[in-house]
């Protein structure tokens, strides 16, 4: 015979059997139960209670105790078999934010999500802090579409059903994290929401603050494919840390695309590990001061599109890299801001240095380097498809499209010619004040004239908003490519 002495809230056990209509027994007392709970519970009805209701009465009790089903399976060994064998006991999993819970999260969570399967399974998660939504979820990530609904509760009220997204649910694959002042309002920005659009359901997440390092986070691998991290926050705020960053980018080893917006904290870093992501295809680096840490830090061998976008602006003291890293070279730098274009260009430097992208797309938009990164990129960079040049600032840029033409491939006497990004196709400069129609004329007529031979030529080439490229260079620039010149 089972006994069984129950605190609060499986205390409530007797009272559901005491509720259930059981018409194939015999007759009960239905009194309150603190007046016969030992009788009761310890009697043979509870025994001749079938497994099927027994299973749902112990689901019951797990979703409101975090540890019922661990209880329950302590009282016998007919009962620890019915739990344990039973995925429908295991369908809630309770969190919180405490370090108690957090020290456990990883083994409890390889618990329920073994017994749960192949059942979908409801998350609640009560948190103090508003910013600690993302450490006591993490374990739970690699099985997202196994979520059926999240409910959040503690410093805001959410739930999230995802059962209606059940036909999409494998497509759960963007991770979204959003850090913003706390004084952005909830409406514009809510702090955590989920949303399914019609063929990319997405996860987003806010926090006032970057996401720390945690062991949960590097140990359980992330199915996420696309990462976009928004800082919103108003500078000189302090900004997320690129270690959280990187922490968080290793837990994502399936990652293809990248994001990064806006601001990081005011300091420099030294020499940081190299994160290793082999399926990144696609990074997008904007308003950041801190490129070329970024650029420095990830290891991407398959990367194919980099986009780079308003990264001109004035960088103190605490934004430089090294000293060995500096280079006087005042010529380089006459209008845009201090070191921007050396953290730029030295960023693209060490990428290319320790894995050597195929690149295909390159967008620099508002993003310049130094002219001799400019040679460093487009000797190096031979799968290059897509050059986009937008709102440079640099007074070299004749001698940048210079670099396009094709020049001498050796010193000696008898010496063949070669060009630069062999297998360009498509060519966009727009909104740049600097360079000449006269130096573009030259050097797309020379490209085309040698590459038209060759298996790679320019086939698309767009001149926009640029100021010294008139009505006469489009004529000029039409006869040479016909229908692949489109002026704008």
């Amino acid at each position: 015979m089972s006994k069984l002495i129950f605190t609060s809230p499986l205390s409530l056990l007797p009272l559901i059997i005491l509720t259930m209509e059981l018409s194939s027994f015999p007759a009960i007392d239905a009194s309150p139960v603190s007046r016969r709970p030992s009788s009761f519970v310890s009697g043979p009805h509870v025994e001749k209670l079938p497994v099927e209701l027994l299973i749902e009465i112990f689901a019951l009790c797990a979703a409101e105790d975090s540890d019922a089903p661990l209880t329950l399976g302590t009282v016998c060994s007919t009962w620890n078999e019915i739990v344990n064998g039973s995925p429908r006991v295991w369908q809630v999993v309770i969190l919180d934010d405490s370090e108690k819970s957090f020290a456990t999260s990883q083994s409890r969570a390889k618990i329920w999500i073994s017994r749960s399967a192949p059942l979908q399974f409801d998350l609640k998660l009560n948190v103090k802090d508003a910013d600690n939504v993302l450490h006591p979820l993490a374990p739970f990530l690699p099985v997202l579409d196994r979520w059926r609904r999240l409910t959040i509760t503690g410093a805001f009220q959410k739930c999230f059903h995802l059962s209606d997204a059940s036909s999409r649910r494998s497509l759960l694959k963007e991770f979204n994290i959003s850090i913003e002042d706390d004084a952005v309002d909830d409406h514009v920005f809510p702090r955590t929401h989920t949303q399914s659009l019609q063929n990319h359901p997405r996860m987003n997440i806010r926090f006032t603050h970057s996401p720390q390092a945690s062991d949960s986070l590097l140990s359980t691998p992330l199915r996420f494919t696309s990462l976009k991290i928004t800082d919103w926050q108003h500078w000189p705020r302090q900004g997320p840390s690129f270690t959280a960053v990187c922490s968080l980018l290793r837990a994502c080893p399936q990652l293809e695309s990248f994001t990064f917006y806006g601001w990081m904290d005011h300091r420099r870093y030294g020499s940081l590990p190299l994160v290793y992501l082999p399926s990144l295809h696609t990074m997008n680096i904007h308003e950041s001061p801190y490129a070329r840490v970024i650029l420095s830090t990830i290891h991407a061998p398959a990367l194919s599109e980099l986009y780079l976008d308003e990264l001109n602006m004035c960088l103190d003291d605490g934004f430089l890299g090294k000293p060995d890293d500096i280079e006087n070279d005042p010529h380089d730098c006459v209008m845009v801001c201090r070191w921007s274009n050396h953290a730029t260009g030295n960023g693209l430097r060490r990428l290319i240095a320790h894995c050597n992208p195929p690149l295909k797309t390159l967008v620099m938009s508002s993003s310049d380097i130094r002219f001799k990164d400019y040679l460093h990129v487009f000797e190096r960079t031979t799968e290059l498809e897509d050059l986009r040049l937008i709102c440079s600032q640099m007074w070299f840029d004749d001698m940048v499209v210079k670099l396009l033409e094709p020049y001498a491939a050796s010193k000696s006497p008898v010496h063949s010619l070669d060009v630069r990004l062999p297998c360009l196709r498509h060519l966009e400069i727009r909104s740049t004040s600097h360079i000449s129609g006269d130096a573009i004329v030259r050097s797309v007529s020379k490209r085309v004239a040698f590459t038209n031979q060759l298996t790679y030529t320019l086939e698309v080439v767009i001149i926009s908003d640029c100021e010294k490229f008139g009505a006469q260079h489009e004529a000029r620039l039409m006869q040479v490519l016909g229908p692949r010149f489109r002026p704008e």
